[in-house]
């Protein structure tokens, strides 16, 4: 069982590394669903999110692209209203699943929904890393 220290709180702020495609505030103030959908292949246990309490958005930003990422939030409470329930990965209390949307899901019509809704409405991007127009 989790220590009670680590239970995630409605108050809680999340982060997830949004890769570069996903975002463009040119484009639009909000990412992109694909950033709250999970890999049809490697989110077997859930989508990931990382604990504000516990990382700064510039260490979510860290990645394996050449791209860099931007950086959503997400507050708990407004997950949670989706019916979206979060759970502290086993030895990593800083990580944290949203086991509804998985991989086996991908391409079902409340994920599609569900993705919708957090990038519309839920999601507000904290690291920007959007090129600068000259620079494109």
């Amino acid at each position: 069982m989790a220590d009670p220290v680590d239970h995630v709180g409605n108050e809680e702020i999340l982060y997830r590394r949004v890769p570069f495609g996903w975002f463009d505030r040119r484009v639009s103030p909000n990412p992109t669903a694909d950033a709250f959908r999970p890999h049809p292949t490697a989110d077997t246990d859930g989508l990931s999110f990382e604990r504000a309490r516990y990382k700064t958005p510039e260490d979510v930003a860290v990645g394996r692209s050449k791209y860099p990422y931007h950086v959503a939030e997400v507050r708990v409470s407004d997950l949670r209203a989706l019916g979206l329930t979060i759970s502290v990965t086993e030895n990593d209390p800083s990580h944290v699943l949203v086991p509804e949307l998985n991989s086996a899901n991908y391409s079902s019509d409340r994920t599609v929904e569900v993705a919708q809704i957090i990038a519309d409405k839920l999601a507000t991007i904290v690291l920007d890393r959007t090129p600068p127009a000259d620079a494109v």
